[in-house]
């Protein structure tokens, strides 16, 4: 049978977004995730999950981040790169925003609702798990959940270079103290037994994959006797998803927001 799939281009809270769902979704409360793109990409560029998601029974919402797609400011590599943590803090924000509105135009059931990622985007979803209990099911692929380490490589990866960053100190200390309050690693009872799913490739050269597997043996106990928790490790994959675990990733979603409740009473 022959499926109509909609897209539609709105701004939320003057956020570009794209909604993805069937003819029949529209308007009417729905299982939904918002689903984030990576460093230098854009949502559009992430419709190969919202499709499969579709296929799966629930409504993709595709926001751009700061400085991404329709809000590109022409900023330049460099740039960015010195404001990548800010894009992060303020998508976490961000989302914050885009469920709220959500919620008031009652197009979400409650737990039924996930956030997940690639790149920067799953960056950003192990913070929003760390900010908000109202996400039910969630996805990161080839992402990092300790921020203060991630940003300290990274500045010592400036300093190898012998690069300037345009800030100063006190600057970088503020930055640390708001990274310090969203860095899941450092909260990790807020998970509270969410299902995640985690994919990494072990050969990635931009998010260590190393990161992935130290979170790992610290999250495995809290989830025992559990299903609640898949990581799919890849031996020669870098920094792309292949294409089984994007189908995987989309499966969970859809899985686990069908059961959503059912969950939630196993808790």
């Amino acid at each position: 049978m022959d499926i109509v799939i909609q897209i539609e281009h709105r701004n939320i809270e003057q956020i570009p977004t794209l909604i993805v769902e069937k003819e029949e979704w529209k308007g009417k409360p729905h299982p939904t995730v918002i689903f984030l793109h990576g460093f230098q990409s854009g949502k559009e560029h992430n419709l190969h999950y919202a499709y499969n998601l579709v296929n799966h029974g629930v409504r993709v919402v595709l926001p751009d981040a700061y400085l991404h797609g329709e809000r590109d400011d022409s900023a330049d590599f460099a740039r960015m790169s010195a404001n990548f943590w800010k894009i992060v803090l303020t998508s976490i924000q961000e989302l914050k925003q885009i469920y709220h509105v959500l919620k008031e135009e009652d197009l979400l059931i409650e737990g039924k609702v996930g956030v997940g990622g690639t790149s920067m985007g799953a960056i950003t979803t192990y913070g929003a798990l760390a900010s908000y209990s109202w996400i039910d099911v969630a996805v990161a692929m080839m992402g990092n959940a300790h921020y203060e380490l991630l940003a300290q490589g990274q500045l010592d990866y400036f300093k190898k270079k012998g690069l300037q960053l345009p800030v100063d100190q006190a600057v970088i200390d503020e930055l640390f103290q708001m990274l310090e309050r969203v860095d899941l690693s450092k909260h990790l009872d807020r998970l509270n037994g969410r299902p995640l799913f985690i994919w990494h490739g072990e050969q990635d050269g931009i998010v260590p994959f190393s990161l992935t597997e130290l979170l790992m043996k610290e999250i495995t106990p809290l989830y025992e006797g559990t299903s609640h928790l898949m990581f799919m490790r890849d031996e020669e994959a870098g920094h792309a998803v292949p294409r089984p675990a994007m189908l995987k990733s989309t499966e969970w979603f859809g899985h686990y927001l069908q059961e959503a409740d059912e969950l939630r009473n196993e808790k």
